[in-house]
């Protein structure tokens, strides 16, 4: 009787496994940009040893040099920098200066010699000074400023968001770390249970 239903439980256990196992290549499917696509493939074991878990200080620094979303977000950061100092600029004076050489005639044949002979220069310098732009450039500045500081909150959250995440992978990790062996003892067992 209890064999029947520790039988019943591991049939139960193994439709449960089977379909997980389903729901993950499907899901890898989806990842790799094949779940519309009849391409078959099949995950094999590498039989290699456990690789060491990296310690938190390391798993931080890859995470912060390589995870994508984070560093689009640090450029956002420095674009936004870039932005408020250009709005800045709004409040510097301006200077221009134009040159222009001229020369004109009424017949095409005389033009080259009107070129040599009487031609015009003009050249223009100005400054202007931006006295008051109906706070234009006030509000634009403020406005630079709120953005660098959205995008900075944005990144906090971003990486807090992804600390959290990065630490329960390692928790994650460090139970099959526990998990794996037991489950290799309880293999071992049941070979020799069948056996007998």
């Amino acid at each position: 009787m209890l064999f029947r239903s520790r039988q019943g439980q591991a049939q139960v256990d193994l439709v449960n496994q089977e379909s997980a196992a389903r729901n993950a290549l499907r899901a890898l499917k989806n990842a790799m940009g094949m779940m519309n696509k009849n391409k078959r493939f099949t995950v094999k074991d590498s039989e290699q040893p456990l690789r060491p878990i990296p310690k938190r200080e390391e798993a931080y620094q890859l995470l912060a040099e390589n995870n994508p979303v984070l560093l689009a977000s640090k450029a956002l950061i420095t674009e936004a920098k870039i932005n408020r100092k250009l709005s800045g600029a709004l409040r510097l004076p301006v200077l221009t200066a134009n040159v222009n050489y001229s020369a004109s005639s009424d017949e095409l044949s005389r033009f080259t010699a009107k070129l040599n002979e009487s031609w015009r220069l003009n050249s223009n310098i100005s400054l202007s000074l931006p006295l008051f732009t109906g706070f234009d450039a006030s509000g634009k500045i403020q406005q630079a400023r709120l953005v660098v500081r959205t995008r900075e909150n944005e990144y906090a959250t971003l990486h807090n968001d992804l600390i959290v995440q990065l630490e329960a992978v390692l928790e994650l990790l460090r139970n099959y770390r526990q998990i794996i062996p037991i489950n290799e003892e309880i293999l071992t067992s049941a070979e020799e249970d069948q056996k007998l």
